[in-house]
């Protein structure tokens, strides 16, 4: 074996370089080449041991190819004992064997040292770390995910991710399952703790987001200290409140909230509602308002904020009509809205007029009639549409959508008891912007047969109900002769090509001209028989969503699932609506 020319690393010296960071001087880089060629030497070493041991012919077989000056084989006796070698104990092979995996752990090591990575000045790895932080706005206490997991690779990565204040500004302690050490397992002792030093790390200066169990058995009194304490630096909180008759809102200066979420699972008293509404009120900077109540009785107090500093209002509990409208008439930042469990149907409030001209998104729920909301609101810019009713007010719709004039490019319509020619009637006033529809009915409640069908078929020669749709998510509302939605969705994957006049090609207001744009997804229950007859259609591009019943998602195979995401990097849209929360937004990873 060579002999060194500088000192070698040592295990015990290699591991603390290994802690360091940076990238190793010239005389460091010496000694770390000289170590990796008395290693990769010391394995060539051992290998040869082994070989010789572990299988003797080799070293025959080498031999039987030995010629002598004259080019003429030399003959071999394998029985020779000074060719077949003397073989190793158990013992030395054991410590041969140990002796190559030490060497090839120091090599991984030694080559680590000098990896590009440690070439990067300190200063960008806190840039670095940040973009490495989950996308969830409130982040659970993960050892596989950031800021956690950076602490495990190094000393110095870890002294530095303890100093960037924006890895320790988000927490998650709800009651959930996440993925911590032993040592740290989500009891109530270290829920308090894991919260003191997050927002210890996380200095003194920037603002917070809190996600948390809120009530008498869940939460701690350090807890509700220090809640109370940084109100002035909240800027998300999201808070499940598990039990109807508690409820601390403290007072405190909320000057920096802009967002706030909170999940009633058993109701909340109204005493607590007008508490949490005079807190609110002096948030300056709140945004956003999102309440889930699972409980659904009359909201009989008054729930009064300041709507028209809104601009994301989701409410799933349950209001009257004039509650409804009251918020409407108040909230002109709004682009986001959602009512579930509108419980009331007459209204004492008309003629208000009411116009939403930044509302891009509006879900409306409700058991009663609908007409008395959509016969008050214009949304010139609204693009995404959700009506989930039991009634279906066509005319206060139709007007809905003509009065707005609004660029729909998302309809989703549940359960409506809508007839076919109504149907065809709304998707005619959206269809020139119209790029995802999906609708959902009761078993047996049809909503779309042959004639829809027909409409929706590219001949390339008659004009294409609704042609820029790219997602069609249709669930237990087909009652057609087999094949013929087959047909249709074929037609729409690959369209044919339409050869336009000129003077044709000028009028750009003519739905009837519109290229159909190639249906990109589509979306149906499993157990649907149209949806057998659709899937041999993967084979020409298309992406097939299927569901069970129950709502859950049919596991995709990794080819399809690389489509999906190849069409959404592109920049396809495809949105989720959840029944539960009136939650309607674009589709998560």
């Amino acid at each position: 074996m060579p002999e060194s020319t500088v000192p070698l690393l040592g295990d015990e010296e290699l591991t603390e370089w290994v802690r360091g960071a940076g990238p190793p001087n010239e005389h460091e880089r010496a000694r770390i080449h000289q170590t990796i060629d008395f290693h990769q030497s010391r394995l060539q070493h051992i290998s040869c041991q082994l070989d010789g041991t572990l299988n003797p012919m080799a070293k025959s077989i080498e031999d039987s190819n030995r010629v002598d000056s004259d080019g003429i084989h030399m003959p071999i006796h394998t029985s020779s004992p000074k060719r077949a070698g003397v073989p190793l104990s158990l013992t030395k092979i054991q410590e041969l064997t140990e002796m190559r995996e030490q060497s090839q752990s120091s090599l991984k090591k030694l080559e680590s040292l000098l990896a590009p990575i440690r070439r990067i000045p300190l200063e960008l790895l806190d840039n670095i770390f940040i973009h490495c932080l989950p996308r969830e706005r409130f982040m659970k206490p993960d050892i596989t995910e950031a800021p956690i997991s950076i602490m495990g690779v190094c000393r110095v990565w870890r002294d530095i991710s303890i100093n960037v204040p924006e890895l320790w500004t988000s927490l998650d302690l709800t009651e959930k399952e996440r993925n911590l050490p032993r040592r740290t397992d989500p009891n109530q002792c270290n829920r308090t703790a894991l919260l003191d030093l997050y927002f210890k790390r996380a200095g003194s200066r920037l603002p917070l987001s809190l996600c948390i169990d809120d009530g008498p058995d869940t939460v701690p009194f350090n807890i509700t200290t220090t809640y109370r304490k940084l109100s002035h630096r909240w800027q998300h909180l999201k808070v499940y409140q598990p039990k109807c008759d508690y409820f601390s809102f403290p007072p405190g200066d909320y000057s920096n909230l802009e967002t706030f979420e909170l999940v009633t699972p058993t109701g909340m008293h109204h005493t607590s509602t007008t508490d949490m509404a005079k807190a609110l009120c002096l948030a300056p900077r709140l945004q956003q308002f999102i309440w889930t109540n699972q409980v659904l009785h009359p909201l009989h107090c008054k729930l009064d904020l300041k709507w028209g500093r809104l601009t994301r209002i989701s409410l799933n509990t349950s209001i009257n009509v004039d509650q409804c409208l009251t918020i409407m008439s108040q909230a002109k930042r709004v682009t986001h809205l959602a009512f579930k469990h509108i419980s009331i149907s007459s209204a004492t409030l008309s003629n208000l007029n009411i116009v939403l001209p930044r509302l891009k998104s509006f879900v409306l729920h409700t058991e009663y009639n609908a007409a008395f909301i959509l016969n008050e609101i214009t949304a010139p810019k609204l693009q995404e549409l959700v009506l989930n009713l039991r009634t279906w007010p066509h005319d206060a719709v139709k007007a809905m959508l003509l009065r707005s004039r609004c660029p729909i490019e998302s309809l989703n319509l549940y359960f409506p008891p809508v007839s076919e020619p109504e149907l065809i009637e709304t998707l005619e006033l959206v269809q020139g912007t119209l790029k995802e529809l999906t609708v959902q009915n009761d078993a047996g409640v049809p909503s779309i047969s042959e004639t829809i069908l027909a409409r929706m078929t590219d001949t390339g020669v008659e004009p294409v109900l609704c042609p820029k749709v790219a997602v069609i998510a249709l669930y237990g509302c087909l009652k057609c002769s087999p094949g013929s939605f087959h047909d249709m969705v074929l037609s729409r994957i690959n369209p044919p090509s339409r050869t336009l006049s000129s003077e044709d090609a000028e009028d750009t207001d003519a739905v009837d001209l519109i290229p159909t744009a190639p249906l990109r997804v589509l979306e149906m229950y499993a157990d649907e028989a149209e949806q057998l007859r659709v899937a041999e259609l993967r084979n020409n591009g298309l992406v097939l969503k299927v569901y069970t019943r129950e709502g859950k998602s049919v596991e995709m195979d990794e080819e399809e699932a690389a489509r999906l995401r190849a069409l959404r990097e592109n920049g396809l849209v495809i949105r989720a609506y959840s029944p539960t929360t009136g939650h309607f937004g674009e589709l998560d990873d």
